[in-house]
């Protein structure tokens, strides 16, 4: 009975080459796109869950009405509104603020490396797990001139060097270059990171 099924089948495909062309192509093409959309909504899904305190982290966004009524959403918020929520919202255990993230000029003994980095609060990498190979997350970032920085960066200014800490890194910016100490030095940030880096500065600075 399915032989002779598939056989009916198989002549009537033949019988109607364009309709069963048209048929097949559209069946392709929608299981290709409905694949696709499945393995991207799994992407995203995995994005920023490697962070231990994931169920604990929120991001503030601003919403910002103009005078016509339309109404915009965005990432950037006052800072002064981190101890603000503190003070507040007793609920809250920390609250740190960052940039955008900029592409500086570092330089080591003449070698000079543009990469992109961030510029976050001391407790950084307390919060987020960001796996350091070197140094204390709870006190990295807590002198205005440490710098922590990436395994890729360290292998590309210090090779075979065991250990980082202490090391003098200058960062080039519009009023000359600033020397940092390394103070930590962190794995390379993981695919599903919303956040890309290759060093962080401290906020303030």
């Amino acid at each position: 009975m399915l032989k002779h099924h598939i056989l009916i089948s198989y002549r009537n495909l033949v019988r109607n080459k364009l309709f069963s062309t048209i048929n097949i192509l559209g069946l392709a093409l929608g299981l290709a796109c409905a694949l696709l959309i499945l393995l991207w909504v799994n992407d995203e899904l995995k994005t920023n869950r490697f962070h231990e305190k994931n169920d604990r982290l929120f991001q503030v966004i601003s919403e910002v009405e103009f005078t016509n009524g339309k109404v915009e959403y965005g990432h950037t918020v006052a800072s002064p509104l981190a101890e603000a929520l503190k003070a507040k919202i007793p609920e809250i255990e920390d609250v740190i603020r960052m940039d955008w993230g900029s592409r500086n000029l570092l330089l080591v003994e003449g070698n000079g490396i543009q990469e992109l980095g961030l510029h976050a609060d001391a407790s950084f990498f307390k919060v987020f797990s960001f796996e350091l190979k070197q140094g204390n997350p709870a006190t990295v970032l807590e002198d205005m001139y440490s710098i922590v920085i990436s395994q890729n960066l360290a292998d590309k200014f210090f090779p075979n060097s065991p250990n980082l800490l202490g090391k003098i890194i200058n960062v080039r910016n519009w009023d000359g270059d600033t020397p940092f100490k390394v103070t930590g030095v962190f794995d390379k940030v993981p695919v599903h990171s919303s956040l890309k880096f290759d060093y962080v500065l401290p906020y303030n600075f």
